[in-house]
Protein backbone atom coordinates (compact mmCIF):
# COMPACT_ATOMS: atom_id res chain seq x y z
CA UNK A 1 0.00 0.00 0.00
CA UNK A 2 2.31 2.14 1.09
CA UNK A 3 4.57 1.43 -1.99
CA UNK A 4 1.47 2.29 -4.06
CA UNK A 5 1.15 5.71 -2.69
CA UNK A 6 5.18 6.57 -3.10
CA UNK A 7 4.05 5.90 -7.48
CA UNK A 8 1.45 7.86 -7.15
CA UNK A 9 2.94 10.80 -5.07
CA UNK A 10 5.67 10.35 -8.01
CA UNK A 11 3.68 10.00 -11.04
CA UNK A 12 1.91 13.44 -9.69
CA UNK A 13 5.61 15.06 -9.25
CA UNK A 14 6.20 13.50 -13.06
CA UNK A 15 3.15 14.89 -14.24
CA UNK A 16 3.59 18.63 -12.70
CA UNK A 17 7.55 19.12 -13.50
CA UNK A 18 6.34 17.88 -17.43
CA UNK A 19 3.59 20.61 -17.13
CA UNK A 20 6.12 23.52 -16.16
CA UNK A 21 8.39 22.15 -18.75
CA UNK A 22 5.87 21.93 -21.47
CA UNK A 23 4.68 25.53 -20.39
CA UNK A 24 8.28 26.79 -19.96
CA UNK A 25 9.21 25.71 -23.46
CA UNK A 26 5.92 27.22 -25.04
CA UNK A 27 6.74 30.66 -23.36
CA UNK A 28 10.32 30.42 -25.03
CA UNK A 29 8.78 29.24 -28.13
CA UNK A 30 6.24 32.68 -27.92
CA UNK A 31 9.62 34.73 -27.62
CA UNK A 32 11.63 33.25 -30.15
CA UNK A 33 8.96 33.66 -32.42
CA UNK A 34 8.10 37.03 -31.20
CA UNK A 35 11.39 38.58 -31.82
CA UNK A 36 11.45 36.75 -35.71
CA UNK A 37 8.16 38.31 -36.43
CA UNK A 38 9.57 41.64 -34.70
CA UNK A 39 12.64 41.36 -37.26
CA UNK A 40 10.95 39.85 -40.30
CA UNK A 41 8.28 43.34 -40.04
CA UNK A 42 11.24 45.98 -39.19
CA UNK A 43 13.41 44.86 -42.23
CA UNK A 44 9.97 44.86 -44.23
CA UNK A 45 9.67 48.43 -42.92
CA UNK A 46 13.56 49.05 -43.72
CA UNK A 47 12.62 48.44 -47.36
CA UNK A 48 9.27 49.90 -47.97
CA UNK A 49 11.26 53.69 -46.08
CA UNK A 50 14.40 53.15 -48.28
CA UNK A 51 11.83 52.73 -51.88
CA UNK A 52 10.04 55.85 -50.93
CA UNK A 53 12.61 57.34 -50.13
CA UNK A 54 14.72 57.09 -53.32
CA UNK A 55 11.36 57.03 -55.25
CA UNK A 56 8.74 59.52 -53.70
CA UNK A 57 5.36 58.98 -54.51
CA UNK A 58 6.11 55.19 -55.62
CA UNK A 59 3.80 53.97 -52.88
CA UNK A 60 0.91 55.78 -54.78
CA UNK A 61 1.46 53.36 -57.86
CA UNK A 62 2.09 49.92 -55.36
CA UNK A 63 -1.39 51.08 -53.74
CA UNK A 64 -3.25 51.66 -56.91
CA UNK A 65 -2.48 47.79 -57.56
CA UNK A 66 -5.57 45.91 -57.80
CA UNK A 67 -6.44 42.16 -58.34
CA UNK A 68 -8.87 39.75 -60.17
CA UNK A 69 -10.56 37.71 -57.32
CA UNK A 70 -10.77 34.06 -57.20
CA UNK A 71 -8.33 33.41 -59.71
CA UNK A 72 -6.13 29.92 -58.05
CA UNK A 73 -2.82 28.63 -59.37
CA UNK A 74 -2.96 25.22 -61.22
CA UNK A 75 0.30 23.55 -60.93
CA UNK A 76 3.39 25.32 -59.47
CA UNK A 77 6.06 25.24 -56.66
CA UNK A 78 3.20 28.11 -55.42
CA UNK A 79 -0.11 25.78 -55.53
CA UNK A 80 -0.90 26.46 -52.11
CA UNK A 81 -1.07 30.84 -53.00
CA UNK A 82 -4.20 32.45 -54.23
CA UNK A 83 -3.29 33.54 -57.43
CA UNK A 84 -3.78 37.24 -56.65
CA UNK A 85 -1.86 37.27 -53.77
CA UNK A 86 0.94 35.71 -56.21
CA UNK A 87 0.90 38.45 -58.35
CA UNK A 88 0.68 41.05 -55.75
CA UNK A 89 3.91 40.24 -54.55
CA UNK A 90 5.48 40.18 -57.77
CA UNK A 91 4.36 44.05 -58.27
CA UNK A 92 5.38 44.76 -55.27
CA UNK A 93 8.56 43.27 -55.16
CA UNK A 94 11.42 46.30 -56.21
CA UNK A 95 8.45 48.30 -57.73
CA UNK A 96 11.05 50.67 -58.49
CA UNK A 97 13.29 48.82 -61.15
CA UNK A 98 10.32 47.76 -63.33
CA UNK A 99 7.94 50.81 -62.98
CA UNK A 100 5.34 49.92 -65.86
CA UNK A 101 5.02 46.06 -64.50
CA UNK A 102 4.18 47.81 -61.12
CA UNK A 103 1.84 50.56 -62.76
CA UNK A 104 -0.31 48.09 -64.64
CA UNK A 105 -2.45 46.60 -62.07
CA UNK A 106 -3.73 42.88 -62.10
CA UNK A 107 -7.22 43.82 -63.77
CA UNK A 108 -8.21 40.23 -65.33
CA UNK A 109 -7.80 37.07 -66.64
CA UNK A 110 -6.96 36.59 -69.71
CA UNK A 111 -9.35 34.08 -71.42
CA UNK A 112 -8.31 33.97 -74.89
CA UNK A 113 -5.24 34.62 -76.54
CA UNK A 114 -6.57 37.73 -77.57
CA UNK A 115 -8.55 40.24 -75.67
CA UNK A 116 -10.14 43.55 -76.38
CA UNK A 117 -11.98 46.28 -74.42
CA UNK A 118 -13.98 49.55 -75.41
CA UNK A 119 -12.74 53.26 -75.09
CA UNK A 120 -14.83 56.43 -75.44
CA UNK A 121 -14.03 60.49 -75.67
CA UNK A 122 -15.88 63.39 -74.57
CA UNK A 123 -17.79 65.40 -77.03
CA UNK A 124 -17.59 68.74 -78.31
CA UNK A 125 -20.32 70.60 -76.14
CA UNK A 126 -23.02 72.12 -78.24
CA UNK A 127 -23.31 75.60 -76.57
CA UNK A 128 -26.18 77.34 -74.83
CA UNK A 129 -29.03 76.64 -77.57
CA UNK A 130 -31.68 78.45 -75.72
CA UNK A 131 -34.44 76.02 -76.64
CA UNK A 132 -38.21 77.90 -75.97
CA UNK A 133 -41.32 75.88 -74.49
CA UNK A 134 -42.89 73.76 -76.50
CA UNK A 135 -40.27 73.31 -79.32
CA UNK A 136 -39.70 70.06 -80.06
CA UNK A 137 -35.93 67.87 -79.53
CA UNK A 138 -34.29 68.54 -82.94
CA UNK A 139 -32.29 65.50 -84.52
CA UNK A 140 -29.34 67.73 -84.53
CA UNK A 141 -29.28 67.44 -80.56
CA UNK A 142 -29.53 64.00 -80.32
CA UNK A 143 -26.19 62.32 -80.09
CA UNK A 144 -25.33 59.09 -81.21
CA UNK A 145 -23.76 57.46 -78.02
CA UNK A 146 -21.65 54.83 -80.65
CA UNK A 147 -20.02 57.71 -82.60
CA UNK A 148 -17.22 57.88 -79.98
CA UNK A 149 -16.84 54.89 -78.96
CA UNK A 150 -14.28 52.04 -80.45
CA UNK A 151 -12.98 48.89 -79.67
CA UNK A 152 -9.35 48.53 -78.65
CA UNK A 153 -7.51 44.89 -78.68
CA UNK A 154 -4.11 43.39 -78.26
CA UNK A 155 -2.70 39.47 -77.81
CA UNK A 156 -1.22 37.55 -75.78
CA UNK A 157 2.54 36.51 -74.93
CA UNK A 158 4.68 33.80 -73.43
CA UNK A 159 7.60 34.32 -71.30
CA UNK A 160 9.60 31.63 -70.37
CA UNK A 161 12.90 31.22 -68.57
CA UNK A 162 15.02 28.10 -67.76
CA UNK A 163 17.67 27.83 -65.29
CA UNK A 164 19.56 24.47 -64.37
CA UNK A 165 22.45 23.22 -62.07
CA UNK A 166 24.80 19.75 -62.49
CA UNK A 167 24.00 16.97 -60.24
CA UNK A 168 27.06 17.84 -58.39
CA UNK A 169 26.58 21.48 -57.82
CA UNK A 170 23.05 20.16 -56.83
CA UNK A 171 23.67 18.00 -54.49
CA UNK A 172 27.02 17.98 -52.55
CA UNK A 173 29.16 21.21 -52.26
CA UNK A 174 28.30 23.20 -48.84
CA UNK A 175 29.53 26.47 -50.24
CA UNK A 176 28.64 30.09 -49.63
CA UNK A 177 26.06 30.92 -52.47
CA UNK A 178 25.54 27.63 -53.94
CA UNK A 179 25.83 23.95 -52.52
CA UNK A 180 22.68 22.01 -51.89
CA UNK A 181 19.57 23.27 -52.73
CA UNK A 182 21.28 26.06 -55.22
CA UNK A 183 18.04 25.54 -57.69
CA UNK A 184 15.51 26.66 -55.11
CA UNK A 185 17.88 29.59 -54.39
CA UNK A 186 18.24 30.74 -57.78
CA UNK A 187 14.00 31.00 -58.09
CA UNK A 188 14.07 34.41 -57.07
CA UNK A 189 16.77 35.32 -59.15
CA UNK A 190 15.51 34.23 -61.97
CA UNK A 191 11.84 35.17 -61.07
CA UNK A 192 13.34 38.63 -61.06
CA UNK A 193 14.54 38.10 -64.37
CA UNK A 194 11.51 36.93 -65.98
CA UNK A 195 9.63 40.22 -64.21
CA UNK A 196 12.27 42.27 -66.02
CA UNK A 197 11.66 40.46 -69.52
CA UNK A 198 7.93 41.11 -68.95
CA UNK A 199 8.95 45.18 -67.88
CA UNK A 200 10.81 45.34 -71.55
CA UNK A 201 8.23 43.71 -73.85
CA UNK A 202 5.40 46.20 -71.95
CA UNK A 203 7.74 49.48 -72.43
CA UNK A 204 8.90 48.36 -75.82
CA UNK A 205 8.67 50.95 -78.39
CA UNK A 206 8.33 48.68 -81.62
CA UNK A 207 6.73 45.55 -80.75
CA UNK A 208 3.49 44.56 -82.31
CA UNK A 209 1.28 42.82 -81.77
CA UNK A 210 1.68 39.13 -83.77
CA UNK A 211 -0.46 36.18 -83.83
CA UNK A 212 0.99 32.92 -82.52
CA UNK A 213 2.29 31.26 -85.64
CA UNK A 214 4.36 28.19 -83.79
CA UNK A 215 7.83 27.39 -83.46
CA UNK A 216 9.94 30.08 -83.14
CA UNK A 217 7.42 32.39 -84.39
CA UNK A 218 5.17 32.29 -81.39
CA UNK A 219 2.32 35.25 -80.70
CA UNK A 220 3.44 38.86 -79.25
CA UNK A 221 1.66 41.36 -77.62
CA UNK A 222 2.08 45.22 -78.83
CA UNK A 223 4.10 47.40 -76.32
CA UNK A 224 2.88 50.56 -74.93
CA UNK A 225 4.21 52.83 -77.69
CA UNK A 226 2.53 50.73 -80.89
CA UNK A 227 -1.07 50.77 -78.22
CA UNK A 228 -0.94 54.79 -78.45
CA UNK A 229 0.96 56.29 -81.27
CA UNK A 230 -1.74 58.19 -83.50
CA UNK A 231 1.25 57.03 -86.59
CA UNK A 232 0.12 53.78 -85.68
CA UNK A 233 -4.21 53.71 -85.28
CA UNK A 234 -6.33 51.94 -87.45
CA UNK A 235 -8.56 53.96 -89.84
CA UNK A 236 -12.01 51.70 -90.67
CA UNK A 237 -14.17 52.87 -87.33
CA UNK A 238 -15.56 49.15 -88.22
CA UNK A 239 -12.64 47.05 -88.53
CA UNK A 240 -10.69 46.87 -84.86
CA UNK A 241 -7.00 46.19 -85.50
CA UNK A 242 -5.46 44.43 -82.49
CA UNK A 243 -2.48 46.52 -81.03
CA UNK A 244 -3.07 49.56 -82.86
CA UNK A 245 -4.99 52.35 -81.04
CA UNK A 246 -8.66 53.65 -82.50
CA UNK A 247 -8.97 56.54 -85.33
CA UNK A 248 -10.52 58.38 -82.42
CA UNK A 249 -8.25 57.64 -79.85
CA UNK A 250 -4.47 57.93 -79.73
CA UNK A 251 -2.08 60.27 -78.21
CA UNK A 252 -1.82 63.77 -78.90
CA UNK A 253 0.49 64.53 -81.38
CA UNK A 254 2.08 66.89 -78.96
CA UNK A 255 2.87 64.58 -76.68
CA UNK A 256 4.66 62.24 -79.42
CA UNK A 257 7.86 63.15 -79.67
CA UNK A 258 11.00 62.02 -81.85
CA UNK A 259 14.41 63.58 -82.15
CA UNK A 260 17.73 64.65 -80.55
CA UNK A 261 17.17 64.88 -76.79
CA UNK A 262 19.54 68.13 -76.91
CA UNK A 263 17.33 69.62 -79.46
CA UNK A 264 13.62 68.91 -78.33
CA UNK A 265 14.27 68.68 -74.06
CA UNK A 266 13.42 71.93 -72.21
CA UNK A 267 10.72 73.80 -70.65
CA UNK A 268 8.57 74.66 -73.62
CA UNK A 269 8.30 70.50 -74.62
CA UNK A 270 7.05 70.02 -71.43
CA UNK A 271 4.24 72.48 -71.86
CA UNK A 272 3.01 71.47 -75.51
CA UNK A 273 3.40 68.03 -74.17
CA UNK A 274 1.07 68.94 -71.14
CA UNK A 275 -1.02 71.11 -73.30
CA UNK A 276 -1.67 68.54 -75.90
CA UNK A 277 -2.81 66.16 -73.03
CA UNK A 278 -5.20 68.13 -71.75
CA UNK A 279 -7.13 69.18 -74.47
CA UNK A 280 -7.12 65.28 -75.44
CA UNK A 281 -8.64 64.39 -71.85
CA UNK A 282 -10.28 68.20 -70.50
CA UNK A 283 -8.57 67.62 -67.32
CA UNK A 284 -5.66 68.81 -65.33
CA UNK A 285 -4.02 65.73 -63.59
CA UNK A 286 -1.22 64.06 -62.55
CA UNK A 287 1.23 61.44 -64.91
CA UNK A 288 3.68 58.83 -64.49
CA UNK A 289 7.03 60.14 -66.63
CA UNK A 290 9.11 56.96 -66.58
CA UNK A 291 12.28 58.11 -67.74
CA UNK A 292 15.47 55.71 -68.92
CA UNK A 293 18.69 57.05 -67.66
CA UNK A 294 20.14 59.65 -69.81
CA UNK A 295 16.19 61.18 -70.34
CA UNK A 296 16.31 60.99 -66.30
CA UNK A 297 19.63 62.99 -66.19
CA UNK A 298 18.13 65.69 -68.70
CA UNK A 299 15.09 65.89 -66.28
CA UNK A 300 16.82 66.80 -63.43
CA UNK A 301 18.95 69.50 -65.76
CA UNK A 302 16.03 71.36 -67.46
CA UNK A 303 16.31 74.49 -68.63
CA UNK A 304 14.17 77.30 -70.63
CA UNK A 305 15.78 78.93 -73.61
CA UNK A 306 16.31 82.72 -73.21
CA UNK A 307 17.71 85.12 -74.80
CA UNK A 308 20.40 87.24 -73.07
CA UNK A 309 20.24 90.94 -73.28
CA UNK A 310 22.77 92.64 -75.20
CA UNK A 311 23.04 89.87 -77.92
CA UNK A 312 23.45 90.17 -81.93
CA UNK A 313 20.21 89.72 -83.52
CA UNK A 314 21.02 86.53 -85.03
CA UNK A 315 22.26 84.94 -82.28
CA UNK A 316 20.85 81.49 -80.98
CA UNK A 317 19.37 81.69 -77.68
CA UNK A 318 20.85 80.65 -74.71
CA UNK A 319 20.34 78.25 -72.11
CA UNK A 320 20.91 79.11 -68.09
CA UNK A 321 20.61 77.95 -65.03
CA UNK A 322 20.71 78.91 -61.35
CA UNK A 323 21.30 77.26 -58.49
CA UNK A 324 20.85 78.67 -54.50
CA UNK A 325 22.79 76.80 -51.59
CA UNK A 326 22.44 77.83 -48.32
CA UNK A 327 25.64 77.64 -46.19
CA UNK A 328 24.44 75.77 -43.53
CA UNK A 329 23.16 73.46 -46.55
CA UNK A 330 25.32 69.85 -46.66
CA UNK A 331 23.01 68.52 -49.46
CA UNK A 332 23.59 69.81 -52.63
CA UNK A 333 20.16 68.75 -54.99
CA UNK A 334 20.26 68.79 -58.60
CA UNK A 335 17.05 66.04 -58.85
CA UNK A 336 14.09 66.97 -60.50
CA UNK A 337 11.12 64.61 -59.41
CA UNK A 338 7.88 66.25 -59.86
CA UNK A 339 7.38 68.74 -62.58
CA UNK A 340 4.20 71.14 -62.11
CA UNK A 341 2.42 72.61 -65.31
CA UNK A 342 -0.53 75.09 -65.61
CA UNK A 343 -2.23 72.10 -67.71
CA UNK A 344 -0.85 68.44 -65.48
CA UNK A 345 1.73 67.20 -62.87
CA UNK A 346 4.74 64.86 -64.11
CA UNK A 347 6.20 62.70 -61.17
CA UNK A 348 9.21 61.16 -62.48
CA UNK A 349 10.27 57.75 -62.07
CA UNK A 350 13.56 56.15 -63.10
CA UNK A 351 12.41 53.17 -65.89
CA UNK A 352 16.33 51.46 -66.81
CA UNK A 353 14.07 48.71 -68.82
CA UNK A 354 13.15 50.63 -71.90
CA UNK A 355 14.25 50.32 -75.28
CA UNK A 356 13.77 48.17 -78.29
CA UNK A 357 12.84 44.35 -78.93
CA UNK A 358 12.35 43.41 -82.43
CA UNK A 359 16.22 43.17 -83.61
CA UNK A 360 19.22 40.68 -82.92
CA UNK A 361 22.07 40.57 -81.30
CA UNK A 362 23.75 42.69 -84.58
CA UNK A 363 21.27 44.92 -84.72
CA UNK A 364 19.17 43.67 -87.50
CA UNK A 365 15.71 42.47 -87.87
CA UNK A 366 15.23 39.49 -86.40
CA UNK A 367 14.11 36.44 -89.26
CA UNK A 368 12.27 34.97 -86.08
CA UNK A 369 10.88 36.19 -83.27
CA UNK A 370 12.77 34.12 -80.46
CA UNK A 371 15.55 35.75 -81.41
CA UNK A 372 14.55 38.98 -80.99
CA UNK A 373 17.00 41.05 -78.37
CA UNK A 374 16.21 43.87 -76.13
CA UNK A 375 18.21 47.17 -77.07
CA UNK A 376 18.06 49.52 -74.05
CA UNK A 377 17.41 53.19 -75.32
CA UNK A 378 18.87 55.29 -72.95
CA UNK A 379 16.77 58.73 -74.18
CA UNK A 380 13.37 57.01 -74.35
CA UNK A 381 10.14 57.56 -72.06
CA UNK A 382 6.62 57.27 -71.36
CA UNK A 383 4.03 59.68 -70.19
CA UNK A 384 1.38 57.46 -68.50
CA UNK A 385 -1.64 58.58 -66.58
CA UNK A 386 -2.38 56.90 -63.47
CA UNK A 387 -5.19 53.64 -63.07
CA UNK A 388 -4.39 53.40 -67.15
CA UNK A 389 -2.42 50.63 -67.48
CA UNK A 390 -3.55 46.31 -66.46
CA UNK A 391 -2.24 43.52 -67.32
CA UNK A 392 -4.24 40.46 -67.92
CA UNK A 393 -2.82 36.65 -67.47
CA UNK A 394 -3.44 33.78 -69.38
CA UNK A 395 -2.01 32.04 -66.42
CA UNK A 396 0.19 33.34 -63.39
CA UNK A 397 3.95 32.58 -63.00
CA UNK A 398 4.24 28.67 -62.91
CA UNK A 399 7.60 26.24 -62.56
CA UNK A 400 8.24 23.03 -64.50
CA UNK A 401 10.88 20.52 -64.33
CA UNK A 402 12.44 19.29 -67.27
CA UNK A 403 13.14 16.16 -68.43
CA UNK A 404 16.80 14.75 -67.72
CA UNK A 405 18.78 13.67 -69.79
CA UNK A 406 21.79 13.04 -67.49
CA UNK A 407 23.55 16.44 -67.32
CA UNK A 408 21.91 17.68 -64.64
CA UNK A 409 18.61 19.23 -63.34
CA UNK A 410 16.78 21.63 -65.13
CA UNK A 411 13.66 23.92 -64.26
CA UNK A 412 11.28 26.63 -66.22
CA UNK A 413 9.57 29.20 -64.71
CA UNK A 414 6.84 30.58 -67.06
CA UNK A 415 3.76 32.33 -68.29
CA UNK A 416 1.50 33.88 -70.37
CA UNK A 417 -0.11 37.46 -70.10
CA UNK A 418 -1.29 40.76 -72.18
CA UNK A 419 -1.36 44.20 -71.87
CA UNK A 420 -3.85 46.38 -71.62
CA UNK A 421 -4.35 50.36 -72.46
CA UNK A 422 -7.51 51.82 -71.21
CA UNK A 423 -7.40 54.53 -73.20
CA UNK A 424 -4.85 56.20 -75.28
CA UNK A 425 -5.66 59.61 -75.29
CA UNK A 426 -3.91 60.52 -72.38
CA UNK A 427 -0.77 58.83 -72.77
CA UNK A 428 2.24 60.17 -74.56
CA UNK A 429 6.36 58.81 -75.44
CA UNK A 430 9.43 60.47 -76.13
CA UNK A 431 12.09 58.54 -78.71
CA UNK A 432 15.04 60.78 -78.35
CA UNK A 433 18.51 60.10 -79.46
Amino acid sequence: MKMMIEMVVLAGVAMVAASALYALHQRVQERTWRKRWSKCLDEARQIVQGVKTQYPGCEGAMNSITAAPNLSQASSAYRNLQYEDLMDVLDLFEPAKTPAFSLAKTEAKLEDVTTNWEVDKYETPQGALGPGDAYALQSTEIADVTATRRKMGNGGQLFRQGFGSGYIAERVPRLPGSGKGILASAMKKYMIKLKQSIEVGLTSFDQTYNADQGGANGGTMAGIRKLIDPANAYANANAMVPGCPTDLHSAPAAACVTGALADKWNLSLVRSMLSGLFDNVQADREYWLLCNKGLRQAVSGLVDPQALGGQAANSVSAQTRMFTKDQEDEKFKIRVSVIQTDFGTLKVMLSPLMGTTTTDVNGNAAATRAQRVFVNQPNYGYIIPEEKLAKRWGFPIDTDELGHDGSGVTRMLFTYLTLVVYNPQGFGFLALT
